[in-house]
């Protein structure tokens, strides 16, 4: 059975790159662009892990946290992951809380893996 990971990201490019990089590794993924779009996902499909951009899009500069909030009612197993070029103490500790793992931008999509790979085991 393949892992089902979602990808939230406002930018199509790193979606899409994150997207065939997991799929050719063997996972089934779903892409979605907005904060909304994502809650509606884990509401209505169960994912084994959500990858999501730190920004989403003006106004949510810590979108992902309220995403990985969120995930720890809607669907409290899921492993979180979230993505930043604006990592700092308070979002590590703020994700830590939540269960989540920071991940610094840029991230070769291999390493990224191994993160997920080491979240899943």
């Amino acid at each position: 059975m393949a892992y089902r990971v979602l990808i939230v990201d406002d930018e199509p490019s790193i979606r899409l790159a994150v997207s065939r990089y997991f799929t050719t590794i063997g996972f089934t993924t779903e892409m979605v662009a907005t904060l909304s779009a994502a809650k509606t996902a884990v509401d209505e499909r169960p994912f084994d892990v959500i990858i999501t951009d730190l920004r989403l899009g003006a106004g949510l500069d810590d979108g992902g946290l309220v995403l990985a909030s969120y995930c720890t009612t809607a669907r409290p197993g899921a492993k979180l992951v979230i993505l930043t070029a604006y990592a700092s103490p308070e979002t590590d500790s703020r994700a830590r809380a939540l269960g989540a793992v920071v991940v610094g931008k840029p991230k070769p999509l291999p390493d990224l893996a191994q993160v997920v790979m080491g979240l899943l085991a």
